[in-house]
């Protein structure tokens, strides 16, 4: 059976252009599946460093509550402390030097504040050296303890505040107040209480799970492992070579976080940890003393489990959605290929009429490409700032977002306490105006203002030997001063206090 020369000839031209077709689409065809890999790996990265800067956000956040927690339960300690210095049989018992009596009185403190405080000690120190014996819960506190706090104290002869660290490992919030009998300090109020409750109640306000790496060289580990026991703390002194974990919110520290905590020439806030199923974010922020010493870093570690199931959905639908429209992209140009080549005719050969067809579809595509390339402007009109005002001043902590809110409180309230200040001088009411004063004095400084703190302390003194002058002439000064906080507060562009 013979076979059609022409038939044959058609049959061999078509499939040769077919075949060219194929040629010049497969570059096509792989810049395609390169466009379906590089938009999957952009999103991947675009949505891996979202997940990161939240994370590094939520984590400034909390630290920032942490800070304000602790803060929040010293001035709790300190009202305590304040109510007994105020009691005069307190005095008189303390300046005879009847401990005895003086534990009778103020024993019940503990129990007044709450066992779930979980108060470590109930001090009285001397105003020398030497500190008389002290109320304290025998299984949480020991005679050697550190005095950063007391140090403070004494130094300035003002109520101090700070994180401190007990020899057998307790993280403590300690403040010292002073008991004065008139102008006379006669000595020294210490209450501390565990931070354990801190990182509870930051568990339910935040969403997060934390534990406390205390750092080992600074304890005595035959006395950890001794209060480990005796209030049922997990007793894994070895399972890291610089820190020993407690209060912590889960049920064991990941081992991803315990080597960036032995190295710290790794990155520590952008720490990946998986347990289970669950996969985290997690941060290492430092605590320090009094004394400015590391004592301990806070392990802070955000659940992103939701976020990246997210991710590898949008990574999949985007995947998709770049197939499609590649598989449609092929199919167009397979399409018109076929119709230039309808259009050239016979005339030239299957494969000249595909370079032809190549050579036009990337003409026209450079073309596409010049059309759409985005056009670069450069805007030079940017102002600068304006200039901080002299006659305002913003607090130390003006530029943390968490606490512009408690600065603003603070501020507000500032005008009419003043007003009862200036009352009280205006009445000749002395002993008034030094609680007053006193009270400023330690606001002061706890809001970021330290101007403020110096000049009730003039006031406080003025008050003490009813120096009215002198008090008068300090009044105007803190009026001055409460007009530029007030400007301050109400004005971003300011100039920083400075202590």
């Amino acid at each position: 059976m013979s076979t059609n020369p022409k038939t044959s000839n058609m049959a061999n031209a078509k499939a040769g252009r077919i075949k060219t077709r194929l040629k010049v689409l497969a570059p096509v065809a792989g810049m395609v599946l390169a466009m379906v890999g590089f938009c999957a790996m952009f999103v991947s990265i675009n949505t891996q460093d979202r997940i990161t800067v939240e994370s590094q956000e939520a984590f400034d956040h909390t630290t920032n509550a942490f800070r304000r927690e602790w803060m929040a339960d010293a001035e709790v300690m300190d009202a305590g402390l304040e109510l007994i210095s105020s009691d005069p049989s307190m005095v008189d018992t303390f300046a005879s030097g009847d401990i005895k009596t003086l534990r009778a009185k103020a024993g019940p403190l503990l129990n007044h504040l709450g066992a779930d405080r979980r108060m470590v000690h109930f001090r009285f120190h001397a105003p020398g050296p030497v500190s008389e014996p002290d109320i304290h819960k025998p299984d949480l506190a020991g005679k050697d303890i550190n005095q950063h706090t007391l140090d403070s104290a004494k130094q300035t002869g003002t109520v101090a505040l700070g994180l401190e660290l007990e020899p057998q490992g307790a993280l403590t919030v300690r403040v010292v107040h002073p008991l004065r009998d008139g102008d006379r300090i006669v000595g020294y109020l210490e209450l501390a209480q565990e931070i354990e409750q801190i990182t509870r109640r930051l568990k339910e306000t935040q969403g997060m799970e934390f534990a406390i790496a205390i750092n080992k060289e600074l304890i005595d580990r035959n006395k950890w492992a001794k209060c480990a026991r005796t209030i049922i703390r997990q007793t894994d002194w070895d399972r890291s070579a610089t820190s020993v974990f407690v209060y912590k919110t889960m049920r064991a520290v990941p081992d991803e976080v315990r080597t960036h905590l032995d190295d710290e020439s790794r990155n520590a806030d952008a720490i990946r940890v998986s347990l289970g199923q669950n996969d985290y974010r997690a941060t290492l922020r430092d605590l320090h003393d009094s004394a400015g010493r590391r004592i301990a870093r806070i392990v802070i570690m955000r659940n992103v489990t939701s976020a990246s199931a997210g991710l590898a959905q949008t990574v999949k639908h985007v995947s998709l959605a770049c197939g499609a429209v590649g598989l449609a992209v092929v199919i167009f140009f397979y399409s018109l290929l076929g119709r230039i080549e309808k259009t050239a005719g016979d005339t030239n050969s299957p494969a000249d009429d595909n370079v032809t067809a190549a050579g036009r579809f990337k003409k026209d595509d450079r073309k596409q490409h010049a059309d759409q390339e985005p056009s670069i402007r450069t805007d030079n009109n940017a102002t600068s700032e304006p200039l901080a005002q002299p006659t305002s001043i913003r607090s130390l902590y003006a530029d943390d977002p968490d606490m512009k809110e408690i600065i603003g409180e603070f501020v507000g309230r500032l005008g009419a306490f003043v007003g009862e200040m200036a009352l009280a001088l205006d009445n000749n009411c002395h002993e008034e105006l030094r609680r007053f004063a006193h009270q400023l004095k330690g606001a002061g400084g706890g809001y970021g203002y330290q101007s403020l703190t110096n000049t009730a302390r003039t006031i406080e003194d003025a008050a003490k030997i009813k120096d009215s002058e002198a008090a008068k002439l300090a009044m105007n000064d803190l009026n001055e001063l409460c007009k530029a906080i007030i400007t301050g507060c109400n004005t971003s562009e300011t100039s920083r206090e400075i202590s």
